[in-house]
């Protein structure tokens, strides 16, 4: 286990709406996207996963052992 002096946190502004019955992350309103960048599946997965793990542990659905 990290310490708190060993550890960062990282703010992503991200807004999830549900579109169709599934969640889909939408960037902040005020983003304005480059011609030359592209979305990488992954990173959305990662972020989308990492969402949901978190709202299952703030709901106390799972337990760490």
């Amino acid at each position: 286990m990290m310490n708190p002096d060993e550890s960062i946190q990282i703010l992503v502004p991200v807004k999830v709406r549900r579109q169709n019955g599934r969640p889909k992350i939408m960037p902040p309103a005020t983003y304005l996207p480059s011609e030359d960048r592209t979305q990488d599946p992954h990173i959305l997965r990662a972020i989308g996963r990492a969402w949901a793990c978190r709202r299952r542990s703030d709901g106390a659905s799972f337990s760490i052992a």
